[in-house]
């Protein structure tokens, strides 16, 4: 069977517009993969003290009715979500006496802190504030090694 040059042509673009979905894919990623800086974790832990640990604890302990941002409680919680998602929630309910106040820059940050208070490890790029770059980003409880 011969395509003529209308099918051909369609047929192009059609895997040329499968493309960005086939990178997006292989770019997936979880937070074993060193997703934020040690840098990026500093200065999260100053923006924590500031925005977060009069409710989270200063040792991310939780308390009262905020939860713990360490622990295998947390980690299931936010097990298999993606960090879009994350971000958007925490955006959106964060700090408690002023949701979605900061720069998303501040949330990028903080969440840099608690992944290395969890014990994942750092690599060389920032996590990015963009919820577009952390659509292929899942939180996954336990190391995929």
């Amino acid at each position: 069977m011969r395509l003529g040059n209308k099918a051909a042509c369609a047929l192009v673009m059609l895997a040329m517009s499968m493309l960005p979905v086939l990178a997006v894919a292989q770019s997936a990623s979880t937070q074993w993969d060193g997703i934020y800086s040690a840098a990026q974790a500093n200065r999260g832990q100053a923006l924590f003290v500031q925005h977060c640990a009069v409710c989270h604890g200063d040792k991310l302990q939780g308390i009262d009715m905020a939860p713990a941002l360490v622990g295998d409680e947390f980690v299931n919680n936010w097990n298999r979500l993606r960090f879009a998602t994350l971000m958007d929630r925490v955006q959106m309910s964060m700090p408690k006496s002023a949701p979605a106040s900061l720069p998303l820059v501040v949330y990028a940050d903080v969440f840099a802190f608690i992944l290395s208070k969890n014990g994942y490890p750092a690599g060389p790029n920032e996590l990015s504030s963009k919820l577009s770059d952390l659509r292929s980003v899942t939180f996954v409880a336990k190391s995929p090694s």
